[in-house]
């Protein structure tokens, strides 16, 4: 049930200087991991039988555009 207590916790409104004000990550302290998540609908990992045949087929995709790219 809220009380008074409670009105005085709303959260504020976020504003443009909230964001410029906002601590950013030292993009050179992260570390880039051997892996990393990929999400896909469904439809298409089911057209694989594995993570395994799924990243193959990524990896397949990235040496292709590659190509294109240098060629293109």
């Amino acid at each position: 049930m809220p009380s008074v207590e409670d009105d005085e916790l709303e959260i504020p409104e976020l504003r443009p200087e909230w964001f410029e004000l906002a601590v950013q990550p030292n993009r050179r302290g992260l570390r880039r991991g051997a892996k990393r998540a990929v999400f896909v609908d469904d439809e298409i990992a089911k057209r694989f039988g594995s993570d395994d045949e799924l990243e193959q087929a990524l990896r397949a995709l990235l040496q292709a555009s590659d190509h294109v790219r240098k060629t293109g």
